[in-house]
């Protein structure tokens, strides 16, 4: 099956499930163990440094960035529906009982009044300058109490969020320079201890070598400690991911050095302080990654030489290493930031343990004692994928295998347990434009047409002509009641994709002329702030001719070529040009 047949029969989720009705399952998976893959999020670029975690009822919850899908010249932005994030972004989804819920705990803008985005996003404004280029993985970690603690290395720092119905975020150590490309800030990885406090653990490449930082919050913000520093590498790659546990004794934190091509696990006895102890020697201890495991810990890596290594340790002194997988591929696989491991314990000691591999795309064994690992048949929908993590209810009834599908750029699920426990996870509605396309046409015949309705989140026309080199007027007329669809308004982008007006937001019904600085001739995709997938071409041509377009209405002006909008009638800001 592939992955689009897939995503329209298992997912094809837009917006949080919450909202309708799921229609009943009609794919039939036999009985007995089995896995299934679901398309958790396809819309745009989402997924790619993704991690999971379960809360106390095995509902699990995925951490993932979210980023524009490229587009192609002359194209359309894809359109996005009512409550998703705006990217970039940090998104968190949700599967129980076969519903998907996405949002997200940050994006990087403000979400316009009257319209819910799950989990409630904080607005994080440097998350503009975020790409898949300069941005590191994303791990979350959910607390008794059941909010969610997600921790994300962007171009800009290490930060954290965290919440319930609503996210608050705030940024746990600031990058100076802001980075062009990832590598010198590595992955981090967050836990929780008993009282619901964070720790977040990570590495920095220095120029003079890596330290290996813990963080967790103080009286006065964020308190940051080195707890290990190791000698600079050459050809090591990137700064490494690194993995906190919480344990009885407190944090763990296992890390790697490259210059001593050694995996470590650094614990503070209290009277000596932060110690170091060699997890395993003669390894890269790329794509790490640790849980804890009944009284203990287990962490899994690639050694550099073609296999997955899972180390287990009870008070993070002494461990075991054993040989858990194979690489079909690469066996180097230290500057490849998809290529990760997953790994957790369920309370009765079975051990999950998942890997990227550069043919096979992703794998997944099982343990009951850590050290005879048997492959779990997980089909073809893992071909292509990366970044993988894994998690499983205490019981051990479900496991959650999440990927990046790197042909799709979408985030990936799989659930392994009972089939028959297993609902086909059910879609969302899907929002469907309400009006054609633009014809391709736009503008040719040179009339000007600057009178526009919104109605049944639609524009009509879809069609703009003004002339170039001069002001105009757009007579937007909003049909749609605010209390059924939220506010309307109009944006207008640049080929570029960069914003050169946005208006006011309008309260419907109701009348506004949007007042317009001179552009330049060209093709002018606009947009609805609200409704994404409101959309049309504005051509701006030369020699224009006709009437249409007076100011009907008046008082909801907007922002000209680049600036912010002003403050709608609904109490929403206008969006901010690039």
């Amino acid at each position: 099956m592939s992955k689009r047949l897939l995503l329209l029969a298992c997912a094809g989720a837009l917006l949080a499930a919450s909202c309708s009705e799921p229609p009943t399952a009609t794919v039939d998976f036999g009985s007995g163990q089995g896995f299934v893959p679901y398309v958790v999020d396809f819309l745009d670029d989402v997924g790619s440094g993704n991690g999971v975690a379960v809360d106390v009822d095995g509902v699990p919850f995925i951490s993932y960035w979210g980023f524009p899908g490229t587009v192609e010249e002359g194209g359309l932005p894809a359109a996005r529906a009512i409550g998703m994030p705006y990217l970039p972004s940090v998104n968190v989804a949700s599967e129980q009982d076969g519903i998907f819920t996405r949002g997200a705990v940050a994006q990087v803008r403000d979400t316009p009044s009257g319209i819910t985005i799950p989990y409630g996003p904080a607005t994080v404004a440097s998350l503009e300058s975020a790409s898949p280029q300069n941005a590191n993985g994303t791990d979350i970690a959910v607390d008794d109490s059941g909010a969610r603690h997600v921790t994300w290395a962007a171009n800009t720092g290490i930060w954290y969020a965290t919440g319930t119905a609503s996210s608050q975020a705030e940024q746990v150590t600031k990058q100076t320079p802001q980075l062009n490309r990832a590598g010198p800030l590595g992955w981090p990885s967050i836990a929780v201890d008993g009282a619901g406090v964070p720790w977040i653990a990570f590495t920095v490449n220095t120029g003079a070598g890596l330290d290996v930082t813990l963080a967790t919050p103080g009286d006065d913000g964020w308190t940051t400690e080195v707890v290990a520093s190791t000698d600079p590498c050459s050809g090591c790659g990137p700064a490494p991911r690194t993995q906190v546990v919480v344990t009885d004794a407190g944090p763990e934190v296992i890390y790697v050095d490259g210059a001593a091509a050694s995996v470590m696990a650094a614990i503070n006895d209290g009277e000596n302080g932060w110690v170091s102890f060699p997890v395993e020697t003669g390894v890269s201890g790329a794509g790490l990654s640790a849980a804890p495991a009944g009284d203990g810990t287990v962490a899994a890596y690639y050694t550099g030489s073609g296999e997955v290594h899972v180390a287990r340790s009870t008070d993070g002194t002494t461990w075991d290493a054993a040989a858990a997988g194979q690489v079909e591929g690469d066996a180097d696989l230290v500057t490849r930031p998809e290529a990760t491991t997953g790994i957790a314990a369920a309370d009765d000691g079975t051990i999950y343990l998942a890997w990227f591999d550069p043919v096979l795309g992703v794998s997944l064994a099982t343990s009951s004692d850590g050290t005879a690992f048997q492959p779990v048949d997980v089909g073809p929908s893992v071909e292509g994928g990366a970044y993988p993590s894994v998690a499983v209810a205490a019981d051990g009834s479900r496991v959650f295998l999440t990927w990046y599908d790197t042909a799709g750029q979408d985030l990936m699920l799989g659930i392994w347990g009972d089939v028959e426990g297993l609902a086909v996870a059910a879609p969302s509605p899907t929002p469907e434009p309400g009006a054609a396309p633009p014809p391709s046409n736009c503008g040719e015949d040179g009339q000007i047409q600057l009178d526009i309705i919104a109605l049944n989140i639609a524009f009509d026309p879809t069609c703009l002509v003004a002339p170039a080199g001069e002001p105009f007027t757009i007579s937007f007329d909003n049909q749609d009641a605010v209390a059924t669809t939220g506010p309307h308004n109009i944006v207008i982008t640049a080929p570029d994709d960069s914003e050169v007006f946005a208006g006011d937001l309008i309260d419907g019904p109701a009348q506004v002329g949007y007042e317009v600085g001179a552009l330049d001739e060209g093709s002018y995709p606009f947009h609805c702030a609200v409704h994404p997938t409101m959309t049309g071409v504005l051509a701006v041509v030369s020699g224009a001719a006709g009437g249409g377009g007076g100011g009907n209405g008046g008082g909801g002006g907007g922002a000209a070529t680049g600036a912010t909008g002003a403050t709608g009638s609904s109490g929403a800001t206008g969006a901010t040009g690039a």
